[in-house]
């Protein structure tokens, strides 16, 4: 079914529970799995925090997973459109059948009301 589920992380302790979350559905299937992180677009990104995390997050998934993965690029100067934008053309240009994104609540927002 799910043949390219694609992961994006952020470092917090939700986005790691969904790559777990994804790792389960990935398990039972023949999948290629795509572990991503945008780096915001500011003044002075940090692409090694990006390639820490993406290190990680490969080796907490561990073996018997075709496992990528990528480090993206934001490219809105303000707020988070510019990494919604980043993930989705990145999952539009891979093809992948399945997103997973932790969420965690912005100050301010409560997604659950």
């Amino acid at each position: 079914m799910f043949k390219k589920i694609m992961v994006a992380i952020d470092g917090s302790e939700i986005s790691m529970e969904a790559l777990m979350e994804a790792k389960r559905i990935a398990a039972s299937r023949e999948t290629t799995m795509r572990i991503v992180y945008a780096l915001p677009n500011q003044t002075r990104p940090d692409p090694q925090v990006g390639l820490k995390l993406l290190a990680h997050a490969k080796t907490a998934v561990g073996e018997g997973l075709e496992v990528e993965t990528r480090m993206l690029q934001a490219e809105a100067q303000y707020g988070l459109t510019g990494i919604a934008e980043a993930l989705a053309d990145a999952a539009n240009e891979w093809d992948a059948d399945l997103v997973v994104v932790g969420t965690r609540i912005v100050a301010g927002w409560n997604v659950s009301s």
